[in-house]
């Protein structure tokens, strides 16, 4: 049996489209993701679901509109306790029989149970923030499989460099 595609979803907060170099962008050099650009498939014709990262996590995520899970106001912040609701499916979720997924940097869909952890919406592995970098408290999560997350000081300066090391050590 031939081994499914690799299938890797990167959503990014306040990315323009010519910021990429693939994409035309010459302020920022992206080496990488032009290089995966140029040997994958892209998508270039889409519409994000929302403006702001709750819902557009949301809706990426679930292929539905964020009002459905009552996501839409606004984003998740540090005292609120709800999130996507249990049970939903995500993309994860339903490549699950054949693909191993992994959440690398910023969930924000909910930092409370049963809301909590990534785990609970099919990915196997998270490493990263609940929410995002200027709220507090934070810290940095890390667990695969059953283990129970653990939880360290954020580092900014390394956080991106982090990211991506874990990213390729997934790969």
């Amino acid at each position: 049996m031939a081994r499914p595609p690799n299938v890797i979803v990167i959503l990014a907060d306040d990315l323009g489209y010519g910021d990429l170099g693939c994409d035309g962008g010459q302020m920022i050099r992206t080496p990488e993701l032009d290089r995966m650009a140029a040997e994958g498939v892209r998508l270039t014709d889409f519409y994000a679901s929302a403006n702001v990262c709750t819902p557009s996590r949301a809706g990426l995520l679930t292929g539905c509109y964020a009002i459905r899970f009552g996501l839409a106001r606004e984003v998740i912040q540090p005292a609120d306790r709800h999130g996507l609701p249990v049970g939903t499916l995500t993309i994860p979720g339903a490549l699950k029989a054949t693909h191993t997924s992994a959440l690398i940097g910023k969930w924000h869909l909910g930092h409370v149970a049963p809301h909590w952890p990534p785990q609970g919406f099919g990915f196997d592995a998270f490493y990263g923030l609940p929410y995002s970098h200027d709220m507090r408290p934070l810290a940095l999560y890390d667990g695969a499989g059953g283990e129970p997350l653990t939880e360290t000081k954020v580092d900014f300066p390394k956080l991106t460099q982090r990211f991506f090391e874990r990213t390729a050590a997934f790969a």
